[in-house]
């Protein structure tokens, strides 16, 4: 089983859905609706939301291309384009506050991008995939 993020309160999921823009859908990031009070919540809830996608597909995980890949890379398309438009905004609108909100969320979020016990499974599940065989998995 995958580790888990260290837990820090969450604020609900309609104070998040509905005014946090970076969890909202979007075509265009909403650049001036973003504020360092986005940054917190916002990274938070996606980072938690994306480690249970991480550890359901875990203990879900199928060595093949569409059960594996693909759901792996909505994952972290996601937390990619997010973290992007927090970069962004740390580039153009730099301040204290915002990049004090950065500071508080970036370790979660390295710990989901690097250190993720999960993406040493993958990683031997994507082997399997490659190679056709699979002494730790399904094949």
């Amino acid at each position: 089983m995958a580790a888990k993020v260290a837990e820090s309160p969450i604020p609900s999921s309609a104070e998040t859905e509905g005014e946090n823009p970076l969890l909202s859908e979007f075509t265009f990031p909403p650049y001036d609706m973003i504020e360092a009070k986005h940054v917190r919540t916002g990274i938070k809830t996606l980072l938690r939301r994306l480690e249970d996608d991480l550890v359901e597909l875990e203990n879900t995980v199928e060595p093949t291309w569409d059960k594996l890949v693909v759901p792996l890379e909505k994952i972290v398309d996601n937390l990619t384009v997010v973290w992007g438009i927090v970069n962004h905004l740390k580039s153009v609108k730099d301040n204290a506050e915002l990049r004090s909100a950065i500071e508080e969320v970036h370790v979660r979020y390295q710990f989901l991008r690097l250190l993720s016990p999960v993406v040493l499974l993958l990683h031997d599940c994507l082997t399997c995939v490659k190679t056709g065989e699979c002494p730790l998995c399904f094949i």
